[in-house]
């Protein structure tokens, strides 16, 4: 469905191209909890080869800890990564912050509402339409995100 909202050249990044697809593959298709008994907030904290800043050996529970433990800057900081880097899957946890931030705007300002930007996206570069859908830049998004991101941290580390 999402792919058939985007024209073929538009440029956006992969937090916004697979955060709904993997938000929606687990609302719609696992429900409550994957096929390994995990609540669809655990898949996205599981990340066993994140590492944004190359400072550490990556493993299953080093997402989680990030996020429980870090800065808020340096939340902020990798999501400005999500956009300068669309190859780096794992490292930056593209499918589960996407999937993080997917989830808090459908929340907040809809189903219907994200879509538009993401149509927008045809239109107009990513960000324009970001703002012009949701109110905010993606600067300020990064922000409010940083208390979501640490409260799963600690539900589940």
């Amino acid at each position: 469905v999402q792919n058939s909202l985007y024209k073929p050249d538009s440029i956006i990044p992969l937090w916004v191209n697979e955060g709904a697809p993997t938000f929606f593959g687990f609302a719609l298709g696992y429900g409550q909890k994957d096929r390994n008994g995990r609540l669809s907030e655990q898949f996205y904290l599981t990340s066993p080869l994140f590492n944004p800043f190359g400072d550490g050996t990556p493993d299953p529970a080093r997402f989680a800890r990030w996020a429980k433990t870090t800065s808020d800057r340096d939340i902020v900081r990798v999501f400005e990564l999500l956009e300068q880097d669309p190859e780096n899957r794992d490292a930056l946890n593209q499918y589960g912050l996407g999937a993080i931030a997917a989830q808090a705007l459908i929340a907040v300002k809809g189903i219907d509402q994200y879509l538009s930007f993401i149509r927008a996206t045809n239109q107009m570069d990513w960000k324009l339409a970001f703002s012009q859908n949701f109110g905010l830049t993606t600067a300020d998004f990064y922000k409010s995100l940083v208390p979501y991101v640490r409260s799963l941290g600690k539900k589940y580390l």
